[in-house]
């Protein structure tokens, strides 16, 4: 969110603070970020007083997913996906079919 003067002394800030908003993974922050806030114009507030509001169903199906950039996403997909060894397939699909 940004950063914000937390304590003034004569006028002068002597403290300063950082807000954020956290997301449970890396694709809410994506549709947070590239849905809520850029296409229907939602606001997460100031650095002092930040909302991070949550999306609501009505607001997700608002949201058009064609204009969403996922490429942030995929390296963490890949890493998180086991796929098939396509050997192992082929070998027991010929088992199967006695092929």
């Amino acid at each position: 969110m940004g950063q914000y003067c937390a304590k003034k002394v004569l006028g002068v800030c002597t403290r300063k603070k950082r807000s954020y908003c956290v997301y449970d993974n890396k694709l809410a922050k994506i549709i947070q970020e590239q849905g809520s806030l850029q296409q229907l114009g939602k606001r997460l507030g100031s650095a002092k007083n930040p909302t991070c509001a949550a999306i609501t169903p009505e607001e997700l199906g608002q949201i058009n997913f064609e204009y969403i950039d996922f490429k942030e996403f995929y390296p963490e997909m890949r890493a998180n996906t086991k796929l098939p060894n396509f050997d192992e397939i082929k070998q027991r699909l010929q088992s199967a079919t006695g092929g």
